[in-house]
């Protein structure tokens, strides 16, 4: 976090009166008071060092731009080039908060004191807190009980609806591919080839209510209909 400091994509940016209302495509997690540097928007006008003046929305911060002319723009982007050390425990805290662990519990542990399924929580808190655009995820919710493994989930999916990156997720669990994914990639044994590809609609609700649903279980059973094919047909020599 120190070396990458924080990056938002700007939607849109509209001043008047000398305020620039900024409209970023994702939370910007931004506070009152810092400085930021706005780039790269095509009217140069918006561009500059600047002090946040407010932030009356999640996707939404002002700047107090005097000499200005009233205008509005699109695209860009506002970078924060270094977080302070109180920004970034804050942001880490946040984080080991939402994989389920507790900052006053587990926070001074070393790893040799933390379970298998806690050191995996923290492996995926650190992945998660530089919001990267590509995600490799080779079964992260493996060593999870299945109330975590459920939030775990739920959470993926927030931050994919927030951030947008590509996830590329390898799991062995039917239910947990039909929920998660849009484009699911089913192998065969070594040497791994893509013997059938399935589209399904990405989630738009928690895991515990969807895998509820009749169609959601009718996905599953047709996709284990399908591997116990392939299996079937890779025993027989096909």
């Amino acid at each position: 976090l120190e070396c990458r400091g924080l990056e938002r994509a700007i939607e849109s940016v509209v001043r008047k009166q000398t305020v620039a209302t900024f409209t970023t495509r994702t939370a910007h997690g931004f506070s009152k008071g810092q400085t930021i540097t706005i780039a790269d928007v095509p009217d140069r006008s918006f561009n500059g060092k600047f002090e946040i003046l407010a932030t009356p929305k999640p996707d939404q911060f002002t700047l107090q731009q005097e000499g200005a002319p009233d205008g509005k723009s699109t695209d860009g982007r506002v970078v924060i080039p270094s977080l302070s050390k109180g920004e970034r425990r804050e942001r880490a805290e946040y984080w080991i908060e939402k994989v389920g662990l507790s900052v006053k519990k587990d926070a001074d542990k070393y790893p040799s004191q933390l379970s298998g399924g806690m050191r995996q929580r923290v492996a995926i808190a650190r992945t998660l807190i530089l919001e990267p655009r590509i995600i490799l995820m080779d079964e992260p919710f493996g060593a999870l009980d299945p109330p975590t493994r459920s939030r775990m989930q739920d959470n993926l999916v927030a931050l994919w609806r927030e951030q947008s990156p590509t996830i590329f997720f390898i799991t062995h669990s039917i239910e947990e591919a039909v929920f998660l994914g849009d484009h699911i990639l089913i192998f065969s044994t070594s040497p791994g080839t893509v013997m059938k590809e399935i589209r399904v609609p990405p989630p738009d609700r928690p895991s515990l209510v969807i895998q509820r649903e009749q169609k959601f279980m009718e996905t599953v059973l047709g996709i284990r209909e399908i591997i116990d094919r392939l299996e079937s047909s890779q025993r027989a020599g096909d």
